[in-house]
């Protein structure tokens, strides 16, 4: 069973990481980080069902968390084998 577990950043790197998930062929997908509004989109891409827990609200004020400030944030479980 092949396992990873990501720091995703928000929505900042998904030009990156989506390439590479999908490559992985992983199992089971964990990973840190992730917009409550991005979850449906992440599963949709990596074909897999999963669950998302929030974890906070994004507080930072510097210019490249802008587009999510405020928004709630939280990490998920993707497998293809989730019932």
């Amino acid at each position: 069973m092949k396992f990873i577990s990501l720091n995703i950043e928000a929505n900042l790197h998904h030009d990156t990481a989506l390439p590479f998930l999908k490559g992985s062929k992983a199992d089971v997908i964990c990973l840190q980080e992730v917009l409550e509004d991005d979850f449906e989109f992440l599963k949709k891409e990596l074909g897999c069902d999963g669950i998302w827990k929030p974890r906070g609200h994004s507080h930072s004020t510097l210019p490249r968390y802008s587009a999510i400030h405020k928004k709630r944030y939280g990490s998920a479980i993707f497998s293809k084998v989730i019932k």
